[in-house]
């Protein structure tokens, strides 16, 4: 956990709590919010009720929800916590949009190094076999410095 999130926000389980809302899509239930954020129920729950009260979320017919756009930036640029199904949604909605990025990358022409070129600094060239497998999953391009 983030030490200046938790000196900003005053708890590690705060911090927690308001990072699983301000990573999800839909509200969620003080219970989620707990799952998700690795908090005891318990804690969870009190927690949810003292953020409430600070006015930072709001109850909606179904779940929690994080009302404050600036603390959702923060969290989301600092301390994402989220559910792989939630996740994978959010990938699933956003894929139409990331679908034209993809094509107009297999479109790309790519130019291959000159004959005989060797880098300075061979390590930084170095790309791992599985991040080779998952470009070729998506069609794209592997490179030639894979090991």
């Amino acid at each position: 956990m983030d030490p200046g999130l938790v000196a900003l926000i005053g708890s590690e389980t705060r911090v927690r709590i308001l990072a699983v809302l301000a990573s999800a899509h839909a509200p969620m239930t003080a219970y989620r919010i707990g799952k998700v954020g690795g908090v005891s129920m318990p804690k969870a729950y009190r927690e949810v009720a003292r953020l409430e009260k600070a006015r930072l979320i709001g109850a909606r017919r179904d779940g929690w929800v994080l009302l404050d756009r600036d603390v959702r930036a923060l969290l989301r640029k600092r301390a994402r916590i989220a559910w792989a199904n939630d996740w994978l949604a959010e990938r699933a909605r956003r894929l139409p949009e990331e679908q034209t990025l993809f094509d107009r990358l297999q479109r790309t022409e790519h130019a291959r190094p000159p004959r005989g070129w060797k880098p300075r600094d061979p390590e930084r060239f170095q790309r791992s076999a599985f991040k080779d497998d998952l470009l070729r999953g998506m069609g794209l391009r592997t490179s030639d410095h894979a090991v």
